[in-house]
């Protein structure tokens, strides 16, 4: 069985590098995650806070996560509901390629609609809300 994938992870040893903050603000993934180790770590750390500037992957971390509801992921749930309140015209028409689709969490959850936003989320770790 394949372990479920949190596609907004912290930078840590061993998580994946899906891509990078562009320009626009919006994720750009590389066709193969990387997966980084504490050299990676440190060096991104000494400049911000990488998840500002990055996104990770690694396994779904559950109810040790600020984000878990008890049954589910309410970060992408939340994504969800203010995209449909600022922008409901945003509809799934094609899902754009991924290199995790197949074990992620938001996918799982919530279908195509998840990868139509999945670019839009950067994760401040700061300022995390507790559930």
């Amino acid at each position: 069985m394949t372990s479920v994938t949190c596609p907004s992870a912290t930078c840590e040893p061993g998580a994946k590098l899906l891509g990078a903050v562009g320009e626009d603000g919006r994720i750009k993934h590389l066709r193969t995650p990387l997966e980084i180790d504490k050299d990676f770590v440190a060096k991104a750390r000494a400049k911000g806070v990488p998840e500002a500037k990055m996104r990770f992957a690694a396994p779904c971390q559950e109810g040790k996560c600020g984000h878990w509801t008890g049954d589910a992921c309410g970060l992408i749930d939340k994504v969800m509901a203010h995209i449909e309140a600022e922008a409901p015209e945003m509809k799934a028409v094609e899902v754009p390629p991924c290199t995790i689709r197949a074990s992620c969490r938001w996918y799982m959850q919530t279908g195509a609609q998840a990868c139509l936003s999945c670019d839009l989320v950067v994760r401040l770790p700061e300022q995390e809300v507790a559930a």
